[in-house]
């Protein structure tokens, strides 16, 4: 372990830096894209309305054209 340590922080460092960036950024995106809106315009789903339903309302005929 000593010795991967040592060559991870003093031959390749710039790519330790550069890969610790990366995650960074890929986190901070993932926590942004999860944040609910307020706004009343953008649809989510509503889990406990979608497993509440009954199956009468569920299924139903179309007509084919």
């Amino acid at each position: 372990m000593e010795v991967l340590g040592q060559l991870i922080y003093s031959y390749h460092a710039y790519y330790f830096i550069l890969c610790g960036l990366v995650l960074l950024v890929a986190m901070i995106g993932a926590i942004v894209l999860t944040i609910q809106n307020k706004d009343k315009s953008i649809r989510v789903q509503q889990v406990f309305h979608q497993l509440s339903r009954k199956i009468e309302k569920a299924i139903f005929k179309t007509k084919l054209k």
